[in-house]
Protein backbone atom coordinates (compact mmCIF):
# COMPACT_ATOMS: atom_id res chain seq x y z
CA UNK A 1 0.00 0.00 0.00
CA UNK A 2 1.23 3.58 -0.82
CA UNK A 3 0.38 6.48 0.90
CA UNK A 4 -0.32 9.91 -1.26
CA UNK A 5 -0.16 12.21 1.64
CA UNK A 6 2.49 14.94 1.58
CA UNK A 7 5.70 14.54 3.77
CA UNK A 8 5.95 17.62 6.09
CA UNK A 9 9.41 19.18 7.02
CA UNK A 10 10.49 19.91 10.50
CA UNK A 11 13.85 21.65 11.72
CA UNK A 12 14.98 22.91 14.93
CA UNK A 13 17.83 25.21 15.95
CA UNK A 14 21.34 24.23 16.62
CA UNK A 15 22.01 22.88 20.35
CA UNK A 16 25.96 22.96 19.39
CA UNK A 17 27.75 24.81 16.52
CA UNK A 18 29.64 22.07 15.13
CA UNK A 19 32.55 22.88 12.77
CA UNK A 20 32.24 21.25 9.49
CA UNK A 21 35.91 19.33 9.53
CA UNK A 22 34.86 17.46 12.39
CA UNK A 23 32.91 14.15 13.15
CA UNK A 24 30.30 13.31 14.76
CA UNK A 25 32.08 11.99 18.10
CA UNK A 26 33.05 15.40 18.42
CA UNK A 27 29.94 16.57 18.31
CA UNK A 28 28.39 14.39 21.04
CA UNK A 29 31.39 15.57 23.52
CA UNK A 30 30.90 19.11 22.58
CA UNK A 31 26.92 18.88 24.38
CA UNK A 32 28.27 16.27 26.70
CA UNK A 33 30.33 18.94 28.40
CA UNK A 34 28.20 21.89 27.64
CA UNK A 35 24.99 20.52 28.83
CA UNK A 36 25.69 16.98 30.54
CA UNK A 37 21.81 16.91 32.01
CA UNK A 38 20.49 18.26 28.07
CA UNK A 39 17.93 15.29 26.81
CA UNK A 40 18.89 13.79 23.65
CA UNK A 41 15.98 11.29 23.09
CA UNK A 42 13.00 9.68 25.11
CA UNK A 43 12.83 5.83 25.73
CA UNK A 44 9.29 4.37 26.53
CA UNK A 45 8.51 4.19 30.22
CA UNK A 46 6.17 0.95 30.05
CA UNK A 47 2.99 3.03 31.14
CA UNK A 48 1.96 4.77 27.89
CA UNK A 49 4.87 8.11 28.32
CA UNK A 50 8.03 8.78 27.54
CA UNK A 51 11.45 9.03 30.07
CA UNK A 52 14.28 11.39 28.81
CA UNK A 53 17.65 9.98 28.19
CA UNK A 54 20.69 12.78 28.94
CA UNK A 55 23.36 13.28 26.95
CA UNK A 56 25.31 12.18 30.09
CA UNK A 57 23.14 9.00 30.30
CA UNK A 58 24.32 7.89 26.62
CA UNK A 59 27.73 8.79 27.03
CA UNK A 60 27.60 6.19 30.22
CA UNK A 61 26.04 3.89 27.71
CA UNK A 62 28.45 3.98 24.84
CA UNK A 63 31.36 3.97 26.88
CA UNK A 64 30.34 1.06 28.98
CA UNK A 65 29.23 -1.08 25.48
CA UNK A 66 33.27 0.13 24.54
CA UNK A 67 34.64 -0.97 27.25
CA UNK A 68 32.85 -4.76 26.78
CA UNK A 69 33.77 -4.89 23.07
CA UNK A 70 37.35 -4.13 24.30
CA UNK A 71 37.04 -6.15 27.27
CA UNK A 72 35.81 -9.47 24.63
CA UNK A 73 39.19 -8.44 22.44
CA UNK A 74 37.12 -7.23 19.49
CA UNK A 75 38.28 -4.12 17.12
CA UNK A 76 37.34 -3.28 13.71
CA UNK A 77 40.32 -4.68 12.51
CA UNK A 78 39.61 -8.61 14.04
CA UNK A 79 36.35 -8.61 12.07
CA UNK A 80 33.09 -9.59 13.68
CA UNK A 81 33.01 -12.18 16.33
CA UNK A 82 31.58 -15.16 14.63
CA UNK A 83 28.08 -14.99 16.34
CA UNK A 84 27.58 -12.13 14.89
CA UNK A 85 29.03 -12.68 11.17
CA UNK A 86 26.76 -12.77 8.70
CA UNK A 87 25.38 -16.55 7.50
CA UNK A 88 27.26 -17.73 4.15
CA UNK A 89 25.25 -18.96 1.11
CA UNK A 90 24.46 -22.16 0.97
CA UNK A 91 25.13 -23.04 4.31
Amino acid sequence: MTSTAPLTEATTEHVVQLDPSINVTHGVLALFEASPAHPVYAVPNGSGGWVDVTIRSFVAQVRAVAKGSSASAWSPASGWPSCHRPATPGR
